[in-house]
């Protein structure tokens, strides 16, 4: 039978393939951090959607701010 693994051990293996997909640790110190670590994010994952939305050409894409 397979020994059971510690939350610690679950806890590094669990970082340890999310740093294997590319992510990384974004250090958050306060509440206002995670809102703006939240909305950053939120805005990398629909950015086409909000370019596309607001009529903004593909060849501003790359210098166009969107939130």
């Amino acid at each position: 039978m397979p020994k059971a693994k510690s939350e610690y051990e679950v806890e590094e293996l669990y970082i340890s393939r999310l740093d294997d997909m590319g992510c990384e640790y974004v250090n958050l110190k306060n509440y206002n951090d995670v809102c703006y670590n939240f909305r950053k994010q939120f805005c990398n994952l629909n950015a086409k959607e909000l370019i596309a939305a607001k009529g903004v050409g593909n060849s501003r894409m790359q210098s166009l701010t969107v939130c």
